[in-house]
């Protein structure tokens, strides 16, 4: 574990249910106007809480789009991670914490590049489905399963961080003359 996300679960750690929020809307809807804002800060936060909040930013923007997926009757069952943001321990935790939903890191280092080679193939025919050149070619490493009772600790501050973006968006237009 690095030094940073180290501080980060000391930061739970010592300041367990600290106000200290990001809010970040990036999707599902978009907004160019946006902006994250650190929320709730005090002298007692340091680098290490910012840096945790900005996880549980990207954890809650990720659990907002699940639920946007659900209400349109998608019911996703299993994240998969790949890449750069898949060699966080901490951060795949986290994910699977507050989406209440197993996170999965896969063998793939990169994932569009592997994604599309496996499109090819299978239209190809190489493969009799995108499902059966997927399997083959892309391999589960490690699964984050969720904690319940953390899942459960994070429901104030997740309707916390959704309550963030439409108190802020009145305020986002003027942010736009700033450099």
């Amino acid at each position: 574990m690095g030094v940073v996300a180290s501080r980060a679960t000391d930061a739970r750690r010592r300041g367990a249910g600290s106000p200290l929020r990001m809010a970040r809307q990036s999707a599902p809807g978009r907004d160019p106007r946006a902006r994250g804002a650190l929320v709730g800060m005090t002298l007692y936060h340091t680098p290490a809480h910012i840096f945790r909040a900005l996880l549980e930013a990207a954890a809650f923007g990720n659990r907002h789009i699940l639920e946007t997926l659900a209400a349109a009757g998608v019911q996703i069952t299993e994240v998969r991670a790949a890449g750069g943001g898949a060699g966080s321990a901490v951060g795949l935790q986290m994910h699977a914490d507050v989406a209440g939903v197993p996170v999965t890191v896969t063998s793939s280092e990169d994932s569009a590049l592997v994604g599309g080679a496996i499109a090819a193939a299978a239209c190809a025919g190489r493969y009799a489905s995108l499902e059966v050149a997927a399997a083959a070619k892309v391999h589960p490493v490690r699964t984050y399963t969720p904690d319940p009772a953390r899942h459960a600790a994070y429901a104030e501050p997740y309707q916390l961080y959704r309550d963030l973006y439409p108190a802020l968006r009145p305020i986002f237009p003027r942010f736009a003359g700033l450099a």
